[in-house]
């Protein structure tokens, strides 16, 4: 996987870009928090000291900040558009490093910051690692594993215990695995204007968890009355990686949901101990 510093220049960027989207809902998030002033001596330094790598807080108090205008705004392309030459992408506002193979250089990517509950051993810390497996599984892939059955078969079941960590089985009991998938999709699709996107999670659909039974248990009977899956229908023949990476991306902007959403939520109090922290660094 690769890793990526964040810089003064980076930081930067983000800033004026985020200004230039919506420097009204900018200032009043920053106002409504009481860091504005914070906010302004640490964008001066950022340019002071633009080849400077600056500590995580700094880059999760931006990452809050992108979340919580990213809703007034559902498309990103005229935030990223300034942000290309960093590498740094923002899909559903959330600052990641899109991966290897990335569609479209943009998803699946990883997110430069995690929201702080989600480095618990929790329900939401077991949706970062499945996750987190995911893309490394598809970075570590090499062309000869892609053409890999167990590779191919491996993907599957991560997509699919993202889908368990995004509509966990505990809150609705009662849905299998094929409708909480569904619920999944429909709730990406409302905050998707890209046709791009579209796209991606159209090529998503409930066969994916009968596929991930079948692989498993050898035999599925699908609950829309279609013919039985079995493990001999999944994998001959099996899906083709061109038709799994869409998927991958789709998904990924599932999780990106989830991600900002937790971002924006941030407690008052720990945005402000990450002002506190950042100013610090900046004397």
């Amino acid at each position: 996987m690769d890793s990526f510093d964040i810089t003064g220049t980076d930081l930067a960027k983000i800033y004026a870009s985020l200004q230039a989207v919506d420097s009204k809902t900018v200032r009043a998030k920053v106002d409504d928090i009481g860091i504005e002033p914070v906010v302004a001596v640490l964008k001066a330094q950022y340019h002071e000291r633009s080849y400077e790598v600056f500590p995580d807080h700094h880059t999760f108090l931006a990452a809050w900040l992108v979340a919580s205008v990213g809703p007034r705004l559902r498309h990103t392309s005229d935030f990223e558009l300034p942000l290309k030459s960093s590498g740094i992408v923002a899909p559903r506002w959330v600052l990641g490093l899109p991966i290897r193979g990335a569609h479209h250089r943009r998803c699946p990517a990883r997110p430069l910051i995690w929201p702080s509950d989600w480095e618990r051993d929790d329900l939401q810390g077991s949706l970062r690692l499945a996750y987190l497996g995911l893309l490394e599984h598809l970075e570590d892939a090499d062309a000869a594993q892609r053409l890999n059955e167990l590779s191919t078969s491996a993907i599957q079941w991560r997509l699919v215990a993202l889908v368990d960590g995004l509509a966990p089985e505990s809150r609705s009991p009662s849905q299998s695995i094929a409708a909480r998938l569904q619920s999944v999709l429909s709730g990406t699709r409302l905050q998707t204007t890209s046709a791009i996107e579209q796209d991606w999670l159209r090529a998503i659909d409930v066969s994916l968890s009968w596929r991930r039974n079948a692989l498993t248990h050898l035999f599925c009977e699908p609950g829309d009355g279609g013919l039985p899956w079995t493990f001999r229908r999944c994998v001959e023949p099996a899906l083709l990686m061109s038709d799994l990476l869409p998927m991958c991306a789709g998904l990924s902007l599932a999780v990106m949901d989830s991600v900002a959403d937790a971002l924006r939520n941030e407690p008052d109090s720990y945005v402000r101990a990450l002002a506190e922290r950042c100013q610090n660094d900046a004397y």
